[in-house]
């Protein structure tokens, strides 16, 4: 049966595929009177606008496509981001009460980073609390970094090499799966590439409007992921110490850039100092920068490691992993078969270093453009050794670097023997309908178990008795994982920010506080629940409640729901 799906939707996939491309090649060939009146590079322009609107439609398409229901379930991440919005737009405050936070309160032994919680604000002030409303600020910002690549790949390189790095882009398997899911950490890259564009932009026509407003998305990337402490300002310096050598900017500008730069970014500096001083938290009338007390991020640096020398050598072999050899990468970013970039991608990312590295010796003309890139790459493999135990997540920054050198590779390939277009095009197609296939096919087996599919349908179930009380197992994600187990369900029960902290002014739920309604604890009897409660548990194979005639047990997966009659 599984060869058969397979089979099936391959064949649609590759039906669609033809016809797009047949369409496209009808209508460039298409002669009628109206196209013979306009000029050749006429011509040329309206079919590069078909050709990027093609591009990006399939882009959207593949990522739009069964948005909210694959993968299945939250993350406990994405959770927390989405109920501090629904906090955020109803009162201003993270669900812990604090105003305006430039930096958000994770677990009670952690931070994250506030960006993406804010994109989802309006979202969630639509739409309500839910899957959709949590996923749709990632997507957004995902087609964007698209068509950034576009716009990178196309100042210096050209219309035609632009389509070709979208084109990619579009079917990568890592923007692809990051796309369709919420965690706070994946909205870092998409801003930075749109400052990355920017920047580009600035060094192919010399306007200062792009080189300033870069700044601004640069400074907006430090919200994203707290990495970008240790990637955005080494990226930063490199590049204006090159754009200074090459006269391409000034002093002044330089100071214009950083004023522009902190303006933005200030605030999660000074959070920064604050927490690395243990300094007190500052409110103003706009926002809080707050000092975490209980935060142990800073263990993940490798400045604070026990033995220094030895994390490194553990932090180069992670990068080695996670940039050349492309394994151990099986997570929900990424299938280990086809890795980030796919397999075959390898020698173009090395053939797209090498050609950076020549053009910056040997054409001193139009250099700038290879040396961001190069900047770039190079920033991202320092940021893999500062940062503990690289993974996909902690090294995300690096995919847009990986992408960019791997449409640079592509177009010298294209430009020096033109039927390489077919060759890469037959490739990456053939490529990117086996990769949709297996991640809808084995999306349960693979990314469910990091999404709490059971565990939210068990809770869905128990939401909708309307029970007095609730008893909710603690092990969700591990044994004695409180902390999940109630960001879950305070996202399923769609449980308000006052209610959770028993406010003055919160309006209990029937009349009950909500720790009295709201149990996260394993219930060790069945006597225990009574008459309008209901518990939800992992199953066992011997449960308290099985034989119990009075008792109704439903189960989803690994969980159980128990009814009290």
């Amino acid at each position: 049966m599984l060869y058969i799906r397979m089979i099936n939707r391959t064949t649609f996939l590759m039906i669609v595929a033809a016809l797009v491309i047949a369409f496209s090649l009808y209508i460039k060939k298409r002669d009628n009177s109206e196209l013979r009146l306009i000029k050749n590079s006429k011509k040329e322009t309206l079919f590069k606008t078909i050709d990027f609107f093609t591009i990006f439609a399939i882009g959207v398409g593949l990522r739009v496509y069964r948005f909210a229901g694959v993968p299945e379930g939250i993350s406990q991440d994405g959770v927390m981001s989405a109920m501090d919005a629904k906090a955020l737009a109803t009162y201003g405050t993270d669900r812990f009460g604090t105003f305006m936070p430039v930096h958000l309160q994770g677990w009670t032994y952690g931070q994250q980073s506030s960006l993406l919680a804010y994109m989802m604000v309006p979202f969630v002030k639509a739409l309500g609390l839910n899957v959709l409303a949590m996923r749709l600020p990632q997507l957004i910002i995902s087609i964007i970094g698209m068509v950034m690549i576009y716009v990178c790949i196309k100042s210096f390189l050209g219309k035609n090499a632009g389509l070709i790095a979208m084109a990619f882009t579009a079917i990568n398997p890592w923007h692809f799966m990051q796309s369709r899911w919420a965690i706070d950490c994946n909205v870092f890259p998409h801003f930075f590439i749109i400052g990355f564009a920017l920047l580009m932009a600035f060094v192919k026509s010399r306007k200062k409007a792009p080189l300033f407003v870069s700044m601004a998305f640069f400074g907006l990337s430090m919200y994203g992921y707290g990495v970008s402490f240790f990637f955005v300002p080494i990226f930063l310096l490199i590049a204006c110490i090159y754009l200074l050598s090459d006269k391409l900017i000034k002093w002044i500008d330089v100071l214009w850039c950083v004023l522009v730069y902190f303006l933005v970014s200030g605030p999660e500096y000074i959070v920064m100092i604050l927490n690395y001083f243990k300094l007190p938290t500052i409110k103003t009338p706009f926002f809080t920068m707050q000092y975490f007390p209980e935060s142990v991020r800073s263990n993940d640096l490798l400045i604070s490691s026990g033995n220094v020398l030895a994390q490194l050598k553990a932090n180069f072999k992670c990068l080695l992993d996670v940039t050349i050899f492309q394994r151990n990468l099986d997570t929900w970013d990424v299938y280990s078969e086809f890795t980030t970039i796919y397999k075959c991608s390898i020698p173009l990312l090395l053939a797209g270093l090498i050609i950076c590295v020549w053009k910056i010796f040997k054409d001193k003309e139009k250099r700038g453009p290879y040396a961001l890139i190069l900047f770039y790459y190079v920033a991202s493999l320092i940021l893999g050794l500062l940062v503990n135990d690289t993974n996909i997540e902690r090294l995300n920054v690096i995919q847009y670097a990986n992408i960019l050198l791997i449409a640079v590779a592509m177009d010298f390939a294209v430009r020096h023997f033109k039927a390489n277009v077919i060759v890469l095009g037959v490739t990456y197609l053939a490529l990117s309908v086996i990769f949709i296939n297996a991640y809808y096919i084995y999306a349960e087996e693979r990314i469910h178990p990091y999404m709490f599919v059971d565990f939210k349908e068990a809770l869905e179930c128990a939401k909708e008795q309307d029970a007095d009380r609730y008893f909710i197992t603690p092990d969700a994600q591990f044994e004695g994982a409180k902390q999940t187990s109630e960001i879950i369900s305070l996202f399923v029960f769609d449980v308000d920010s006052h209610y959770q902290r028993n406010t003055s002014d919160c309006t209990l739920e029937k009349g009950i506080p909500y720790d009295e309604r709201y149990k996260y604890v394993n219930v060790d009897s069945a006597n225990d629940l009574k008459k309008g409660e209901v518990c939800v548990f992992r199953l066992k194979e011997d449960n308290i409640f099985d034989n119990q005639s009075d008792i109704e047990v439903k189960t989803f997966g690994s969980y159980g729901v128990a009814i009290r009659k």
